[in-house]
């Protein structure tokens, strides 16, 4: 009996490490996509994410993706985005920037929600927007 437990917590322990360990790379990889691809693409691609907090009527308020600027003619700009839209698919800043520079020379949709203060997000009429990723640069 005594056996069975210490092989019971010492699969606990393996496993609660390994959860650990997971999770601090899925971190650090997020964090280097934001530091390293997300600058490049940004400047690439003439527009600048933010990631303000928002009162939604929650207590909490929320962080949100929000397209800060976007210079005129960009990519951002001729698909139509409005400055200070929230993107709310991708969901994390990382799958954005992934997904913008993964998806050069093809089409991506990504949807957004009115900017600023006010209802819920998850209340708030939604919009996706087409637009093709040029292959690298500016169009």
């Amino acid at each position: 009996m005594r056996s069975a437990r210490r092989i019971t917590l010492n699969t606990l322990v393996i496993g609660v490490f390994a959860l650990v360990v997971y999770v601090i790379a899925i971190a650090s990889y997020e964090f280097w996509i934001q530091a390293t691809i997300g600058p490049k693409i940004e400047q690439e691609l003439g527009f600048k994410l933010g990631t303000p907090y928002i009162e939604d009527g929650s207590w909490l308020g929320a962080e949100v993706i929000e397209l800060e600027s976007f210079e005129a003619g960009s990519v951002f700009d001729e698909a139509g985005f409005i400055r200070g839209e929230i993107v709310v698919e991708p969901r994390t800043l990382g799958k954005v920037y992934r997904l913008l520079n993964g998806s050069r020379g093809k089409p991506v949709t990504i949807t957004t929600v009115a900017g600023g203060d006010g209802e819920p997000i998850g209340d708030r009429q939604k919009r996706r927007v087409t637009f093709a990723v040029p292959r690298s640069g500016r169009p």
